[in-house]
């Protein structure tokens, strides 16, 4: 999946809803409000608004792997959805330029989501990149939450700089491009 893929659905779902829409207005309002009922959750003006998420800083301090780090915690909606310990960019051995890269990522990652808000896809919220311009550092661990139950975690242990070998991108022998609807 790509941007323009991800518009081109986007498009698509946009033009269904509207169809809805115009069937939902040519019905009485009873059967307005049952079909409302039975299609919260599909529709993007039906969902809750979007709830705020903000990163603070705990206090905690550790040594993780070697690095020096802060413990934050991600909230959404006052529940804990992401905690990390967050090293200094220098003392990790991270660049700027390479930081950058997972902002841009974060960015990327996040108007893909946007123009599908009521798929599946549209409603994750495991965006590891998520929150990366609130950090004044580097996550050495990052651990994913959902409600009080761990569901992820992630380590960082080393950063090694070398050149990669232009084959290493290049798609595996047999590959066949497809569409989102799984032809060629």
């Amino acid at each position: 999946m790509n941007k323009k893929t991800i518009d081109a659905m986007s498009i698509r779902m946009k033009q269904a809803m509207q169809q809805i829409e115009q069937a939902l207005a040519n019905m009485p309002p009873e059967q307005q409000k049952m079909m409302e009922q039975m299609m919260r959750g599909r529709r993007p003006q039906l969902q809750q608004k979007k709830v705020k998420t903000v990163v603070q800083n705990t206090g905690k301090k550790d040594k993780i792997n070697g690095y020096k780090c802060a413990w934050h915690e991600v909230l959404r909606g006052g529940q804990k959805i992401r905690e990390m310990c967050v090293g200094s960019l220098k003392d990790m051995g991270l660049k700027k330029e390479i930081f950058n890269v997972f902002k841009d990522m974060a960015k990327f990652f996040s108007s893909l989501t946007e123009g599908v808000k009521s798929s599946s896809f549209g409603k994750m919220n495991n965006n590891p990149f998520e929150n990366f311009d609130k950090l004044n550092g580097f996550p050495v661990v990052s651990k994913g939450y959902r409600g009080d139950l761990l569901v992820h975690e992630t380590t960082f242990k080393s950063i090694e700089q070398k050149s990669l070998d232009q084959s290493t991108f290049e798609p595996p022998a047999g590959y066949v491009k497809k569409t989102i609807e799984g032809r060629p």
